[in-house]
C-alpha cells in the first residue's frame, strides 16, 4: 500500500488483497471514493478534480491486482522531485522544528544529483538549522503503510504537478550551537520542542509531518 497526500486529500494505492485487510477506520469512511484499475488518463482526471475541489474529497483509494503497475501509471502524471530530512533530537529529549510559510515543519530538502539520501538528509538539516547532526541507524517508515518515505503532491510555479517522495532519518545533534534558521529558504524560526509538548505544533503542520513525528516517537519506544 502507498499513501500520498495532495492538499488535505489522502490518496491510497493498494492491491485488491490489501483493500480487504485495510484498517477498520478506512472501511468506515463515508467520504472514501474507490476506483479499481484506473488508466493513467483517469488518474490525471482525478488529480485535477481534487485540485479544483480541494475540500470535496478527503480520501481516494485506487486499487489494482498489480500495485507496481498502478504506482507506475500514477507516477506518469507527475515530475518526481525527491527530498530527504531528519527527525532530530537533542540530549533533552527535544525535537528540532522549523517554521516556514506559516507552518511548523521538520528540516528537509531536495536531494541533489549524485547524492545519497543519507548525505542529502544530513546536509539539508544542517543548512536549514545551523546545527551539526549525525544519523542514527533508523530510517523512518510509515506506521500505517510501512512505506520507506512520505509522498505528497504539489503544484510547481510553472503549473506542473510534482510528486515528492521524502525520506526521513532519525538524527542526533552533535553540538550546542545556537539554532540558525535559513532565511533564504523562508525559514523564520528553528526551535527545540519537548516531545511531551508537541500538540500546539502538530495543530499547525502538515499531515505528512504528523505521520513522520508519530513514526519517530514510535521508533524511540
Amino acid at each position: 500500500m502507498v499513501k500520498i497526500y495532495f492538499e488535505k486529500t489522502e490518496i491510497y494505492l493498494a492491491t485488491t488483497a490489501e483493500l480487504e485487510n485495510m484498517p477498520t477506520f478506512l472501511q468506515r469512511k463515508e467520504d472514501l471514493l474507490y476506483f479499481h484499475a484506473p488508466e493513467p488518463k483517469e488518474i490525471n482526471a482525478l488529480i485535477k478534480l481534487i485540485d479544483d475541489n480541494p475540500k470535496s474529497l478527503q480520501h481516494l483509494c485506487l486499487t489494482s491486482d498489480n500495485l507496481y503497475k498502478l504506482f507506475t501509471d500514477f507516477k506518469k502524471n507527475f515530475k518526481i522531485v525527491a527530498a530527504a530530512g531528519g527527525f532530530v533530537l537533542n540530549n533533552n529529549n527535544e525535537l528540532l522544528l522549523i517554521y516556514r510559510r506559516g507552518k511548523w515543519d521538520l528540516p528537509k530538502g531536495k536531494i541533489e544529483e549524485g547524492e545519497s539520501i543519507e548525505i542529502a538528509a544530513v546536509r539539508e538539516v544542517e543548512e536549514e538549522t545551523g546545527v551539526n547532526v549525525s544519523l542514527r541507524k533508523e530510517q523512518l517508515n510509515s506506521l500505517e503503510t510501512a512505506q520507506s518515505c512520505t509522498y505528497h503532491i504539489f503544484m510547481s510555479k510553472k503549473g506542473n504537478y510534482i510528486l515528492k517522495p521524502t525520506y526521513w532519518f532519525v538524527m542526533t545533534v552533535n553540538d550546542n550551537k545556537p539554532l540558525s534558521p535559513q532565511f533564504e529558504e523562508d525559514i523564520v524560526e528553528a526551535k527545540w520542542v519537548d516531545l511531551n509538548n508537541l500538540t500546539p505544533y502538530l495543530n499547525n503542520t502538515y499531515q505528512t509531518i504528523v505521520d513522520v513525528i508519530a513514526s519517530g516517537i514510535k521508533t524511540l519506544q
